[in-house]
């Protein structure tokens, strides 16, 4: 490398790193308003600090990063019902879960009923300007502790949401980080509670366990299915096996593909998601699929399939708005092709002769990749 070649590369990483510096530093600046401890703040601040040097030379992730930090500090987060805080989570295997969610009412109570069931007793839910109940049916429930937030969703803006959600408890506890449409399962949870998923983890030397993003659908054409929000695990009951595929040639390894690629045409959808963390002082979330820092996702073993239920009757509608207003993935690029598709054949289904149905966790041994963590 010439000496101007030297020269020009380090003129770029002062200039970046005084970017940085000027994102992070204007968005202290609202940091006295936010209701975290200082403690917790200033180790935020370095871990945003550490995630945005990684991501310097992406254009596209630091635009991200910038996002996600502006987000934490500057969107207006009020806290409207706060049941526990980190002194009342004593049991070191309890798991915090946190989603945020709007106009979802059916889904939010499919979730709380669930994962209630499986063992967990703390949920931090941000609510973003719900109209349909949800709102007032959360501000009810005495294991939640809600926020609320009405700026506009936007993808990485909602991780942002993420990591002051769980800056209110803190670190070094286990997290879930699901989406309301979204219900964590692993071989054996029948038998098993999460909180010895995570005491066995603990023991396997794993501080984060991945999972498939497995979407579950019906028999019938796409928003045709109408049930109660009980009975959606039983309406939405199919799922691909073989659609899926390994990618190894991005920054960080993957899966990808599914019905959404196999009949909607939509590429690059990721199904890895690492939702199961012990979120230590290390630990901040810069995505959907993953956290930082990276090594530690790549790390992780696959343990569970991650039930998506995303094709209900009543999302017609907040598909077409998310076409409308692009604040979803790639200018929400995955909902205008299924939309489009739809309107054009509204009898589409993403059932097929290969679709299998989803009994117990015991299906999930379809997939070579989970691993079986209580051996049975």
């Amino acid at each position: 490398m010439s000496i101007y070649s030297k020269c020009r590369k380090l003129q770029y990483w002062v200039k970046k790193g005084k970017l940085v510096r000027e994102v992070l530093d204007e968005a202290k600046g609202y940091a006295d308003a936010l209701d975290i401890s200082e403690d917790v703040q200033m180790q935020f601040y370095s871990n945003f600090s550490q995630a945005f040097a990684a991501y310097a030379t992406d254009e596209k992730k630091f635009d991200m990063m910038r996002k996600i930090v502006q987000s934490f500090y500057k969107n207006n987060i009020a806290a409207v019902e706060k049941r526990f805080d980190s002194t009342d989570v004593s049991d070191r295997r309890d798991v915090i879960l946190v989603t945020t969610v709007k106009n979802d009412l059916d889904r939010i109570q499919l979730l709380l009923e669930y994962y209630r069931q499986l063992g967990i007793k703390f949920f931090l839910v941000l609510d973003n300007g719900s109209t349909d109940g949800t709102f007032e049916f959360l501000r009810e429930q005495r294991d939640v502790n809600l926020f609320s937030c009405n700026e506009e969703y936007e993808t990485y803006r909602k991780e942002g949401w993420v990591n002051r959600l769980i800056a209110s408890v803190g670190f070094e506890h286990w997290y879930l980080i699901v989406d309301s449409d979204e219900l964590f399962d692993y071989i054996g949870r029948e038998k098993y509670d999460i909180c010895q998923l995570v005491e066995k983890m603990e023991k396997c030397g794993y501080q984060r366990g991945k999972g498939l993003l497995i979407d579950m659908y019906s028999n019938e054409p796409l928003f045709c299915s109408e049930c109660s929000y009980s009975e959606i695990p039983q309406v939405f009951n199919y799922f691909d096996t073989d659609s899926y595929r390994y990618v190894d040639n991005s920054f960080v390894t993957h899966w990808e593909g599914g019905p959404r690629e196999r009949v909607l045409g939509a590429k690059r959808i990721w199904v890895s998601k690492s939702p199961l963390l012990y979120f230590d002082r290390k630990a901040l979330v810069i995505n959907a699929h993953y956290q930082f820092p990276l090594v530690e996702y790549e790390r992780a073993p696959y343990i569970a399939m991650i039930r998506h239920y995303k094709y209900l009757k009543s999302d017609y509608k907040p598909f077409v708005d998310r076409i409308s207003k692009g604040n979803f993935a790639n200018n929400s690029d995955f909902y205008r092709k299924a939309i489009n598709l739809y309107n054009s054949q509204n009898n589409m289904s993403l059932f097929n002769s290969s679709s299998r149905k989803y009994i117990n966790s015991a299906s999930i041994r379809c997939f070579d990749v989970i691993m079986n963590i209580f051996g049975e």
